[in-house]
């Protein structure tokens, strides 16, 4: 994703942290990527306008997903956005 070979993709991970998102976080460090963390959603975007650029957001579903997609697109920022949930509903999951 990063054109830069000297550098890793760069993940902005939103949402609380747990063990499971350690985990996820621990296996791209380990591939090469460079992690910016943010508690929720007014968080991630202040990192964002601050040029704390990113390749790629994960965000837990419980931070208002389809919120965080419409204010990336409302600032201009053109990011893929991947939801990740533990023990998530599979129904909200979709929604």
């Amino acid at each position: 994703m990063n054109k830069g070979s000297d550098m890793g993709t760069r993940l902005l991970v939103i949402g609380p942290d747990g063990h499971e998102v350690a985990a996820a976080v621990g296996m791209a460090v380990a591939s090469g990527a460079k992690i910016r963390r943010a508690a929720d959603r007014a968080a991630a975007l202040a990192l964002l306008r601050a040029g704390q650029g990113a390749d790629l957001v994960l965000v837990d579903l419980d931070a208002d997903v389809a919120g965080l997609i419409r204010d990336l697109r409302d600032e201009r920022f053109h990011l893929p956005v991947v939801a990740y949930g533990i023990a998530a509903d599979p129904v909200a999951a979709v929604a």
